[in-house]
């Protein structure tokens, strides 16, 4: 009777499979070498037809931008936009003076009337004013004393009074010089208030 290895066939399974191994490696780095290197391609691909649309991008913009250059009327549009830029800084610093006078016609006695009138971009405002009595004058004084009046106008100094006669009028005259809210002359909305007596 032959006799059966029963090991022995064990040995040359293990024998075979481990003669194997290596072939299993060299194929599974074969397998990774070929997918590194197809992905190595797609990213080359993609990197190229980027960089293609990007030339083609800024061919497109140069050639706008010589097109705006060469545009017959570019140097009219700029002219036009500086003229805009210019008005839009003339309108922001632009004093309304039509607002003024009837901010001071509101805070003034009706009895007073105006001699002479200047004023300045500084804030100040010079006046003659003239008012039946010395009583009305103190009460002109005193309307700028009170808040719902003097919102705008504010240190209010006399720096002459005296008697002033017109035809068969005799009157008292005063100079003032008060200054104002020079931002009111740049504001847009008119607030409507009390005026005086």
């Amino acid at each position: 009777m032959p006799q059966i290895n029963l090991l022995g066939q064990e040995n040359t399974h293990r024998n075979a499979a481990l003669t194997r191994l290596p072939l299993y490696l060299v194929r599974f780095f074969v397998v990774l070498f070929i997918a590194v290197l197809l992905y190595w391609v797609y990213l080359y691909v993609r990197v190229k037809l980027v960089v293609n649309k990007v030339a083609v991008a800024q061919a497109d913009i140069i050639r706008i931008q010589k097109e705006t250059l060469a545009d017959k009327d570019r140097r009219e549009l700029l002219v036009r936009q500086g003229q805009l830029s210019t008005l839009d800084k003339l309108l922001k610093d632009q004093q309304y003076w039509s607002k003024f006078l009837p901010e001071l016609a509101r805070v003034t006695l009706k009895s007073a009337s105006y001699l002479s009138f200047s004023a300045g971009k500084d804030g100040t405002a010079r006046m003659s004013v003239t008012v039946p009595t010395y009583r009305e004058f103190d009460e002109f004084l005193q309307v700028f004393d009170l808040p719902q009046f003097n919102s705008k106008f504010s240190n209010v100094t006399v720096s002459s009074i005296g008697k002033y006669q017109q035809g068969d009028t005799q009157s008292v005259r005063f100079d003032v010089t008060m200054q104002y809210d020079v931002n009111f002359l740049k504001a847009s909305d008119n607030s409507s208030s009390p005026t005086a007596q």
